[in-house]
């Protein structure tokens, strides 16, 4: 945002200056927020100053008062807001997936219904119903672990760029039909809703594994691969936890 001070609205501020409801959107500031898959807006701490009008449009608002005092602040001569038409226009993009930067004991990609603003802390991605699923299914959380940097140190957070994200392996969506992307959503709008635990945990669970069968499925893999799948994954979490514990 370039000002987070100003952008970032928690409840209180928005009762302070009794800013217009038009003028805030939810934002996820971090995955810490995201308690399951399926991010709820009501779970989130902040609100995002949304805003695209001018002065001339916003007189007689609460809003333009808050940009007035924003302004005073300085925040207009910061760079990022400073290079904009309005300084206090947000970034726009928004996005229905959503990765978090460091990977720690629980791994998700969280999700929406609709398109949301997300911090930096995250990347985002506009993807269908059906691939939410797939990037949240344990062969994906095994490619991932598989093909991520090993930067020494502590272990313990995988740190993901956003390259990273984009040469990430998955199933190609020709390679589906239309019934079994039906049922793969169907499983996985149960699996979403469910509180997020660590994914050593969370991997014997019903609805996961459920999950899990229609994309090894797809794949044709035998029961001896799946197994293995498994196997591969917890051993590349629990030595990357590991390590972060014995530092």
């Amino acid at each position: 945002t370039g000002a987070n001070e100003f952008f970032y609205l928690d409840e209180e501020k928005i009762r302070e200056w009794e800013i217009e409801e038009d003028f805030f959107k939810p934002v996820i500031k971090s995955p810490r927020e995201c308690k399951r898959i399926l991010v709820n807006p009501d779970e989130l701490k902040f609100k995002l100053f949304m805003c695209h009008k001018d002065k001339k449009e916003l007189k007689g608002t609460a809003a333009l008062e808050y940009i007035e005092w924003g302004q005073s602040q300085g925040f207009h001569q910061r760079p990022s807001c400073a290079s904009r038409q309005y300084w206090w226009q947000a970034p726009v993009d928004k996005g229905n997936v959503f990765w978090g930067k460091e990977v720690r004991e629980k791994i998700a990609v969280f999700c929406s219904e609709y398109p949301m603003y997300a911090d930096c802390r995250l990347y985002l991605a506009n993807v269908s119903g059906w691939y939410q699923a797939i990037l949240n299914s344990t062969f994906t959380a095994f490619l991932a672990e598989a093909m991520s940097r090993n930067l020494g140190g502590g272990g313990g957070p995988r740190s993901m760029m956003v390259y990273e994200v984009q040469d990430l392996l998955t199933i190609r969506s020709d390679s589906i039909d239309n019934q079994t992307t039906e049922t793969t959503y169907t499983l996985f709008k149960r699996y979403r809703s469910m509180v997020l635990q660590p994914f050593i945990e969370d991997i014997n669970e019903p609805n996961r594994r459920s999950l899990d069968n229609m994309i090894f499925d797809v794949l044709d893999l035998t029961q001896g691969e799946r197994d293995a799948v498994y196997e591969a994954v917890i051993s590349l979490v629990e030595a990357r936890l590991k390590k972060a514990g014995s530092v």
